[in-house]
Order: structure tokens, then C-alpha cells, then sequence
């Protein structure tokens, strides 16, 4: 989490246009519910790395 009280979570697989995985979307879950447990986050921005945010489900 930044200084401002803001976290940060990035996807990072830019080769796959960061298409989610079931462990990705899973570690998502995990990330989101500590920064809401965290009284010092006052909000959450969600990114992608490369030139995609997300392109859904890597079905592969």
C-alpha cells in the first residue's frame, strides 16, 4: 500500500493480456479482503501491466 493510504493491485501478465487465471483470480481475493481488513486503506486502484487491464478468463 502507498504512503496515501491507497493500495495498489497489478496484474502482471502482459504477454496473455493479463487474462485472468483461477490461482490469479484467487490471489486477487486475497489481496482485495487484506486491504479492506487494513484501516489505513481508503481506497484500492486495480491495473494492468503492458497494454491491456485485463482481457478475462485465460481459458488455456
Amino acid at each position: 500500500m502507498r504512503d496515501d493510504g491507497v493500495g495498489v493491485v497489478m496484474f502482471n501478465r502482459p504477454e496473455r493480456l493479463n487474462a485472468v487465471t483461477v490461482q490469479s483470480f484467487a490471489d486477487l481475493e486475497t489481496a482485495l479482503r487484506r486491504l479492506g481488513a487494513d484501516s489505513g486503506c481508503g481506497a484500492v486502484v486495480i491495473g494492468g501491466e503492458g497494454a491491456a487491464f485485463c482481457a478475462g478468463m485465460d481459458m488455456a
